[in-house]
């Protein structure tokens, strides 16, 4: 009967060993994975801010875009103003 307790007992730190194994590896794992999410959280934020300040960049030069064509646009039409008055002076 002594013998089959000590069995019983071997057997019982040998699962407890292997639990603790498998659990240690798991922490590890996590652990790895807490840090690689974290660093992940940070480079995206970083991306969102960059992006945030090329789009604010992107939108400025297209408005600044937007005056130098309207400003062109009010040329042109002043030209073509200036050529048909021109035109029938000489029609006259």
């Amino acid at each position: 009967m002594n013998w089959e307790i000590a069995l019983g007992v071997i057997a019982l730190l040998g699962f407890a060993g292997s639990i603790a194994t498998w659990v240690s590896k798991l922490s590890k794992t996590l652990a790895i994975l807490e840090t690689t999410i974290n660093t992940l959280n940070k480079v995206i934020s970083e991306f969102k801010n960059n992006s945030h300040n090329t789009h604010k960049e992107m939108f400025a030069r297209i408005n600044s875009n937007e005056r130098v064509l309207e400003n062109h646009e009010g040329r042109l039409k002043n030209l073509e103003q200036a050529k048909k008055r021109s035109k029938k002076r000489n029609e006259d």
